[in-house]
């Protein structure tokens, strides 16, 4: 809105890998992120002030437009020509030509900042901006015009909400714009900020799970979400009682919630990588981390058991890298609890993916350490194995050969 941008006027960009606006957050495209004239784009939207609209049906084909009578054709071409530019937006995103779906975009966005003129802050044409500006955001990754098209998202979708209530949809579209803009002012160092976002947006979803019920997927997901970075910054802020609170409801969440969503995996990948960490961190929470990890190494097992007999592209990664991380955990500061890890990796194509990932994180040791010298003795062992089978009822018991049928050296 006009008054979040003066506002942001007065203080410079957060961090300093902003670039690309001129001076402080005038709203002008600096030369050279597109080939063609810079345009405002920050002051261009009404300020989200509740107003009547100004349309309404005069007779059939045709809407009155504050005193002017348009023909529902001519909206609908309008409608239809931002519709065409914002495809080949997505199209050039495709091709990842960011200057080419920036201008489209931007093209969008001045055909419906017209239809707003005409029509008004209707739901539809909102929308439509929010999502000209969201691709215009993304054009704009790594500027400070990134972050000023998604305040203006999140003004856009709280002029929605005014006009159409907590619907599930508006909700979601708040929440999903508040996790943008939280990493965002995170990334820039503004961590104050980035809670506030993160906690804005905590209660959205808390809001759109009591719309929903207790067991909506997506809900319970991005619950999830909000819990993983409510500790992250507060591990970055230092605050490790705070941030192992948060990892223990997660854990708990995590576990308790159905596991439809494919991201499920690598969301409990996250939250064990942070519990190893912060177990090395501060061993007096290393029995607690412990019992949290092997929780949620049961439930990704059992997750996997439930599966096809092969395991789900999606889940590899995230189960290696979790298994990898207690491994490592254990071995250095609680031996002892070594077999219950390898008891969950009973299935052999769950403990390759561990051994793999073991041994990709071993190549990044240097030449000579203990820890490359036993990788090379233990993948010299890999090799031998792979070339030996079982030769029953040869006269020697049953003693593994090679396919030579010589016994190894």
């Amino acid at each position: 809105s006009g008054n979040s941008c003066q506002a942001d006027a007065e203080r410079p960009p957060p961090g300093n890998v902003r670039r690309g606006f001129d001076g402080a957050f005038t709203g002008r495209l600096a030369p050279g992120c597109w080939s063609r004239r810079p345009r405002r784009i920050a002051f261009l939207i009404k300020p989200g002030i509740a107003q009547p609209s100004p349309w309404q049906p005069a007779h059939d084909g045709f809407i009155q437009l504050s005193g002017q009578t348009m023909d529902n054709d001519e909206i609908l071409v309008r409608l239809k020509q931002a519709q065409k530019s914002r495809r080949l937006g997505h199209d050039a995103y495709a091709k990842e030509d960011l200057q080419e779906a920036g201008r489209h975009f931007l093209a969008a966005y001045e055909t419906d900042i017209e239809s707003q003129r005409l029509l008004g802050d209707t739901p539809l044409v909102l929308h439509a901006l929010a999502t000209d500006l969201m691709g215009l955001g993304r054009s704009l990754r790594g500027t400070s015009g990134e972050e000023i098209c998604c305040r203006e998202i999140h003004a856009l979708n709280q002029r929605r909400q005014e006009i159409l209530g907590d619907t599930p949809e508006v909700l979601k579209a708040l929440a999903s714009n508040l996790l943008y803009l939280g990493d965002l002012v995170k990334d820039g160092g503004d961590l104050v900020e980035a809670e506030r976002c993160y906690r804005e947006r905590q209660a959205l979803n808390l809001r759109r799970q009591k719309t929903l019920g207790d067991t909506h997927d997506e809900v319970l997901g991005d619950l999830a979400i909000d819990l993983e970075r409510l500790g992250d910054l507060a591990w970055d802020q230092g605050e490790l009682a705070e941030a192992k609170r948060y990892y223990f409801v997660n854990t708990r969440h995590l576990i308790s919630m159905p596991r439809h969503d494919l991201q499920w995996p690598a969301k409990c990948m996250r939250t064990g990588h942070r519990l190893a960490l912060l177990a090395a961190n501060q061993p007096i929470h290393l029995p607690e981390v412990l019992l949290r990890l092997a929780l949620l190494s049961e439930a990704l097992v059992e997750y996997l058991d439930l599966q096809s007999a092969e395991v789900p592209e999606h889940a590899q990664a995230p189960f290696a890298k979790f298994h990898a991380n207690f491994l490592e955990l254990t071995v250095q500061q609680a031996p002892e609890h070594t077999p219950v890890i390898l008891l969950a990796l009973q299935r052999r194509e769950l403990a390759a993916l561990v051994v793999d990932e073991l041994e990709n994180r071993l190549q990044n040791h240097h030449e000579g350490t203990p820890r490359r010298r036993f990788l090379a003795v233990h993948t010299e062992l890999r090799r031998l194995a792979s070339g030996l089978q079982l030769i029953p009822g040869d006269g020697d018991n049953g003693l593994p050969r090679s396919t030579s049928g010589h016994l190894p050296e």
